[in-house]
């Protein structure tokens, strides 16, 4: 299963972020570093209009953390590898479920990555 990443703009790519991610985030509190979004409609924001609060994911998993929607998880949306020292690279959405919430410093028990083929 292929989910839409951080580059697209589309509003329903943004929906399924939510829906599929989010737990649909009605009452959820998405954070990337010092960005924050509360409910469906700031992550959808978050989704469509943030890329540059991504690229903090490199520094995943403390930048990022989750309250609401499905519980125990928190989502990285995005993951980059530069191939032989070129400018390819490959996207993933990644679900990292911990075993407690809040702040995502630690506990991860398992993480699955969906490839996105450029």
């Amino acid at each position: 299963i292929a989910y839409p990443t951080t580059e697209s703009t589309s509003s329903a790519d943004g929906q399924r972020f939510v829906n599929t991610f989010a737990g649909k985030g009605e009452k959820g509190t998405f954070i990337i570093g010092s960005n924050v979004f509360k409910g469906a409609d700031q992550i959808l924001s978050a989704w469509t209009n943030v890329p540059k609060a991504v690229k903090s994911l490199e520094h995943f998993p403390t930048d990022v953390s989750w309250d609401g929607g499905s519980k125990y998880s928190v989502f990285g949306l995005i993951k980059y590898a530069q191939l032989d020292g070129g400018c390819s690279q490959k996207s993933y959405a990644t679900q990292f479920v911990f075993d407690s919430p809040g702040v995502y410093d630690g506990h991860l028990i398992m993480y699955h990555d969906w490839l996105v083929s450029d």
